[in-house]
């Protein structure tokens, strides 16, 4: 009997009450605990203190490249939507010449999360865990999110928190957008079924120029997907609901 192919993603909706939703996706653990096990070699790897560190890997992420151009001597806040254990924030103390103290990271996750890295960085003052954003007041540099944006139902209200941060730059990565349509499907995830977006890249940008943002640059990020580098495998679906790569998407306050 043949085996029944594996599908990442099931069907087209229009909305996330549209779409099934079973188990507890990235807030069980699994995530954690996977997240955490990745976390813990990386923090091995930076201890050794490589003249070139083996874990900052630029197919996955612009953030230190960003931080290291717009270094200056006052203190950068850096937000982190969705940054897991803080992998980026080693990525920055370890890739450019930032001390701890010129920096102040926040990482806003879920609850459990949260507990792990808080654990994970006891002592250190540079990086804290949230599970919300920060107060409007408290600003930001820059606001970095990746691999994140379609699991917010409201993603246009989150851009509009974003935006009250006031921040100079954001930094989208590993964003599911491009030509297609602005939809929903369901993510399968071990035992679990998550609603996600994909997103038309116009809708993005269009969303952002209201807000006083415009979009400085553009670049495919080539993704990995049931254990090899490939194409998203989204046959499954029909041809104009496909994307090929997902993209990062770089964000810049007008200048008055």
């Amino acid at each position: 009997m043949a085996k029944k192919k594996f599908n990442i993603w099931e069907g087209i909706y229009e909305t996330f009450e549209d779409a099934p939703r079973v188990g507890s996706g990235f807030s069980g653990h699994t995530w954690s605990s996977r997240s955490l096990a990745k976390m813990t070699a990386i923090i091995k790897l930076a201890k050794e203190k490589r003249v070139i560190p083996e874990f900052v890997v630029y197919r996955e992420n612009l953030l230190p490249i960003l931080i290291a151009l717009i270094s200056k001597k006052k203190k950068l806040k850096i937000v982190d939507f969705g940054g897991n254990l803080g992998q980026e924030y080693l990525s920055i103390l370890e890739s450019t010449n930032l001390r701890p103290e010129k920096i102040k990271y926040t990482v806003v996750e879920g609850a459990r999360v949260c507990a792990i890295g808080t654990k994970l960085f006891k002592g250190k003052k540079g990086i804290e865990f949230r599970t919300i954003l920060p107060q409007a007041n408290a600003g930001a540099d820059v606001i970095h999110i990746g691999s994140t944006l379609q699991y917010i139902e409201n993603w246009k209200k989150l851009f509009k928190e974003f935006a009250n941060l006031k921040p100079s730059y954001i930094l989208f990565t590993d964003l599911q957008a491009g030509q297609n349509p602005t939809f929903v499907t369901s993510q399968n995830y071990y035992d679990s079924k998550i609603p996600v977006w994909y997103f038309n890249v116009s809708d993005i940008v269009r969303e952002f120029k209201k807000l006083g943002f415009e979009l400085v640059h553009k670049s495919t990020f080539r993704g990995s997907f049931l254990g090899k580098e490939q194409d998203r495998p989204m046959h499954n679906l029909p041809k104009k609901y496909r994307l090929k790569n997902a993209c990062n998407l770089l964000f810049k306050k007008y200048e008055r």
